[in-house]
């Protein structure tokens, strides 16, 4: 298993996003033109456009697979109780304030620690101005409730216990001793209607669930967008061949890779040099440069593949929509070209527009199934024979056919109790064939749960 450890979280890193190209490719020859304004790219024009392959025709090295018509499955999961609950509770930890109290459950106790056995430290045991949560269970039995009842500046020895299943063989079931100094107390404040109202545009507690519910919700849609996204360029750099790859160009990437390596274990506070992360990894240094060679193919793959397929669309990083992208890029993060381009660098940036203009190139001739799933899949598409799954979370669930980006034909509506007239349900009178029942446990006996009568809409209570 560690053997993996290193290339998948180099992989990890090289997916398609401007932070992680900025960590991981190798910066080969600096390009400027992607970071151009639309009048200064169409100018350089006459001296030749940027491409991420500096090598015309790439008939000769990749075989495409196809890109168009291709299947798909996005699946948006749907925001439970649950997860309401747990998002509502860490957005008032944001509201802590310190106070002079000495610590009571519930509080944050911020503390520094040092833990011992038989007198001597040991790994994993000592931490500074640590947040803890009285009553989460974060810590070993004993320590949260020794907390309890400190003030701000003391210090205090816990003498504790390890379980005896715990997972650190040698310090299952030993005795050691913390020693804790309080840095501060902070308070959560009261829910109610009264905080409510002073620090939301809400009014009541339903009406900030329900706020706390769509905007997760919008997190989930745009979660499986990405996904969606990120999908379907695997699939076509997957199926797609290569027949020959550019020696020079894959060993200027492979020649980086040590650098890459080392700035990840940088990135990931790892204190050891490469020599020690293969070790650590459980590889030989033959197996790690095999995975060298690995990498460099496809990172390699990845770019010809997306410039083969922008040759054959006419797509460029010059163009208008390229350009469009790239300010946008500029946009969401904060900053001028300058900033941008040291912090991620062009090479970097040049990939997240070609991953933009592709992935959206397949998505736009794909044919795509949408579901939404609540633990088991329960609609897809809208189509004949939606099986029923139980959902406790049922409560405006009406809301979410629009927001998850579900097919316009499917229709959820969780109150069926109100109405009593198809005519109630005003803008579905033309939805001939949608069913309406409040007595969903009968629909368990039928089919296998499978109400095949449902051709383009299903209303459950």
């Amino acid at each position: 298993m560690k053997k993996r450890t290193v290339i998948a979280l180099l992989m990890m890193c090289a997916a398609v996003s401007v932070t992680a190209y900025g960590k991981t490719t190798v910066k080969t020859e600096v390009k400027t033109s992607v970071v151009m304004s639309q009048e200064e790219a169409e100018k350089k024009d006459a001296e030749g456009e940027d491409r991420l392959i500096d090598i015309d025709d790439l008939s000769k090295y990749v075989k495409l697979a196809e890109y168009k018509g291709i299947e798909l499955e996005s699946v948006v999961e749907l925001v439970s109780d649950e997860y309401v609950e747990y998002e509502l509770s860490e957005r008032m930890r944001g509201f802590a304030e310190e106070v002079k109290d000495p610590v009571q459950e519930g509080d944050i106790a911020t503390i520094s620690y040092v833990g011992k056995k038989d007198g001597v430290e040991f790994e994993g045991g000592s931490d500074e101005n640590c947040d803890l949560e009285i009553g989460s269970g974060t810590f070993i039995d004993g320590f949260e409730d020794g907390v309890i009842g400190m003030k701000k500046g003391e210090t205090k020895d816990l003498e504790l216990t390890f379980p005896e299943d715990y997972a650190y063989e040698d310090l299952a079931g030993q005795s050691v001793v913390f020693t804790v100094t309080l840095q501060k107390t902070s308070r959560i404040p009261e829910l109610s209607e009264e905080w409510i109202q002073k620090n939301t545009t809400c009014k009541t507690l339903e009406e900030y669930k329900e706020l706390i519910r769509q905007e997760l919700q919008e997190q989930e849609s745009d979660y499986a967008k990405s996904t969606l996204r990120y999908d379907a360029c695997s699939k076509v750099i997957s199926e797609s061949e290569i027949l020959e790859y550019p020696e020079e160009m894959l060993n200027d990437i492979i020649a980086g890779y040590d650098e890459s390596v080392l700035s990840m274990i940088e990135d990931y506070g790892m204190e050891m040099t490469l020599e020690e992360f293969i070790e650590d990894q459980g590889m030989t240094v033959e197996e790690y440069e095999e995975q060298k060679k690995y990498y460099g193919q496809e990172a390699l793959k990845e770019k010809m593949v997306f410039q083969a397929i922008m040759d054959a669309e006419g797509i460029t990083l010059e163009d208008e929509e390229s350009i469009k992208i790239q300010d946008q890029l500029l946009s969401d993060y904060g900053m001028d070209m300058a900033a941008f381009v040291d912090t991620f660098g062009v090479e970097s940036i040049q990939m997240e527009i070609a991953y933009s203009r592709v992935g959206q190139l397949i998505l736009d001739n794909a044919k795509i199934t949408e579901k939404i799933q609540s633990g088991e899949t329960v609609a897809e598409n809208g189509d004949a024979g939606v099986e029923f799954e139980e959902i406790e979370d049922l409560e405006n669930i009406d809301i979410y056919a629009e927001d998850m980006g579900v097919s316009e034909d499917v229709e959820v509506i969780d109150d069926i109790g109100a109405i009593e007239d198809i005519e109630d349900l005003g803008y579905m009178e033309d939805y001939d064939d949608v069913v309406i029942t409040e007595d969903v446990d009968n629909l368990y006996e039928e089919e296998d749960s499978t109400y095949e009568d449902a051709a383009d809409g299903l209303i459950v209570e």
